[in-house]
This record gives structure tokens, C-alpha cells and sequence, in this order.
């Protein structure tokens, strides 16, 4: 966690070596193997995180090279790929849940925004014509809700889940979901990290609820098309 907040106030190279060591402790014994996978997991993220920092490429771009970092080392570790819910689980019995947390999400999302909108920098580009907008929404949506529910809620989850349990791999991986926030998001900073962490609480928990990542991808769509669609209307009344 000492790692974490280092990379969160832009000491991102403190954190690698300090991740690096932890790898390098635990991957290659026996007993702590399932433990240094993940620690393995975060040094990927955070040398691609930095990587990508250094090479000053956008968010959400970014998170391509994030996930074919991460694609690699699954590659590396062998066949797990039936282990990282992208089956279809307990899709049907859990929908009514997922549709409940998708409407508690929408209202904490869209309300945070709305109540705080003054402070907050609005990165829809509220001034193009209203078709354009609702195109690159639905892409913007489905586009995160993929890569991020891949990234976070598919290969971290898993791995974190090996290592230290399903309710404590849970709430690390919002963890890193929601300080990946902090310097971009709507809203950012300190705010952005704890809306974002309970953001990543509620779809990991679905996640492990269901044994799939559909529902998860799902909700997450819904509700980043909300709050896109909700900054775009602000910014054309209000303005940006």
C-alpha cells in the first residue's frame, strides 16, 4: 500500500523498486508463490502506468498498453484463462442485484457530479452537436467498460483472489481502481479516488457474486454512459 501511495503522489519509481523486491521475495518459493503472482500483477501495472506517464499518453488510451501488459503475463503463467470469469456463471441468478446496484451506482454517480459540478472539469466536449455526442458516448462506454472490467475485474481480481482470498482481493483491486482516478476522472482527487473505490467495490463483489464478468460489464456501461450523458447536458446549460 506504502507502494501505492508513492505512485499516487508521482513517485512511481520508488513504488516499482519497492514492487519489484516483493516479486522477487515471493514468486520463485513455493509457499508464497500464489503471493508473488500478485505482487507480479502490480509490477506489470505500475511499470506500464509509468511507462505510459513517461510517454504522456492519454487516459483512456492508456489502458491498452495496461492490458496487453497484463495479457502477457497471463500468457507467461500458463492456461488460466478458465479461471478469469469469462464464463457465464450465475449471470441469470443474480440479475435483479446487478440491476439494483447498476440504479444505486447511477444515482451516487450522477448525483456526485451534479452537487459538485462547479468544482468539478468537465471532459465531455459539450460543444459538438448533439448526435456526435450520443456516437462517441455509447463508444466511450463500451470502450471502458471492456477494458476496465478486464483489467481490473478479470486479471487482478483473479490473481489477488489466489493470493490473499475473495474479500480482501475485492476491495485491493477498487483500491487501485479507484487511485487510478486521482489525477483523471470526473471528479478527480480525493473525491475521484473514493467514489471510484466504491465504484470497484460493487462491480468486483459482482463479479465474485456471479462467477462472470458480463454483469459487471454491463452495469459498468450503463453507468458511464449516465454520467457522459449528464456532463454533456450540464455542459451545454451550465457550461464547461
Amino acid at each position: 500500500m506504502v507502494g501505492l501511495i508513492y505512485f499516487v503522489l508521482g513517485q512511481g519509481y520508488w513504488a516499482i523498486a519497492g514492487m519489484t523486491v516483493l516479486t522477487l521475495a515471493t514468486r520463485f518459493r513455493q509457499a508464497t508463490a500464489d503471493m508473488g503472482r500478485a505482487f507480479q500483477m502490480v509490477l506489470v501495472f505500475l511499470l506500464c502506468s509509468v511507462g505510459i506517464n513517461e510517454l504522456g499518453i492519454t487516459y483512456p488510451y492508456s489502458l491498452i498498453l495496461i492490458l496487453a501488459g497484463m495479457v502477457l503475463v497471463i500468457f507467461y503463467e500458463g492456461p488460466e484463462w478458465g479461471h478469469l470469469y469469462f464464463g457465464p456463471g450465475e449471470t441469470k441468478t443474480i440479475f435483479r442485484l446487478a440491476l439494483f446496484i447498476m440504479a444505486v451506482l447511477m444515482l451516487l454517480s450522477c448525483g456526485w457530479n451534479y452537487l459538485a459540478y462547479d468544482a468539478l472539469h468537465n471532459p465531455v466536449p459539450a460543444a459538438w452537436p448533439l448526435d456526435a455526442l450520443v456516437v462517441i458516448g455509447v463508444g466511450f462506454a463500451a470502450y471502458m467498460a471492456i477494458i476496465e472490467e478486464v483489467v481490473f475485474r478479470s486479471f487482478l481480481l483473479q490473481k489477488l483472489s489466489r493470493a490473499v482470498g475473495g474479500g480482501v482481493a475485492v476491495t485491493t483491486q477498487a483500491i487501485f481502481y479507484g487511485l487510478m482516478h486521482y489525477k483523471v476522472g470526473a471528479p478527480g482527487g480525493p473525491q475521484g479516488v473514493a467514489l471510484a473505490s466504491l465504484v470497484g467495490l460493487a462491480l468486483g463483489f459482482l463479479v465474485q457474486k456471479s462467477n462472470s464478468i458480463y454483469l459487471a460489464m454491463l452495469v459498468h456501461f450503463v453507468v458511464t454512459l449516465a454520467v457522459f450523458v449528464e456532463l454533456a447536458i450540464l455542459g451545454k446549460v451550465v457550461g464547461n
